[in-house]
């Protein structure tokens, strides 16, 4: 994220979740749509330490990022569930 300049936006998601699943199958044309962001996936069931950093108690979870001055991280928003018009409300906003 710190190597960033722009939005990073981490999908906090587990394979045998099915709103995970159709959020997952959305990214890439949210991907199209916003080729200035940076979406990183990340599988809850791997990633214990990520997880547990970001607070993570349900899923789908998506988390909006910005580098800060001092290699610091600035959270932005975080939604919880999928709710795409909301998603790419929050992409509409952060990413201008």
């Amino acid at each position: 994220i710190t190597s960033t300049n722009g939005l990073v936006v981490e999908v906090f998601t587990a394979p045998w979740c099915p709103p995970c699943r159709k959020l997952c199958d959305t990214l890439p044309q949210l991907a199209v749509e916003f080729p200035n962001v940076a979406f990183i996936r990340t599988n809850t069931d791997e990633a214990h330490e990520l997880v547990s950093h970001f607070c993570i108690r349900s899923i789908p979870q998506i988390k909006f990022f910005r580098a800060a001055q001092g290699n610091q991280i600035q959270e932005l928003v975080s939604i919880n569930g999928f709710d795409i018009a909301q998603f790419k409300a929050k992409l509409q906003q952060f990413s201008s």
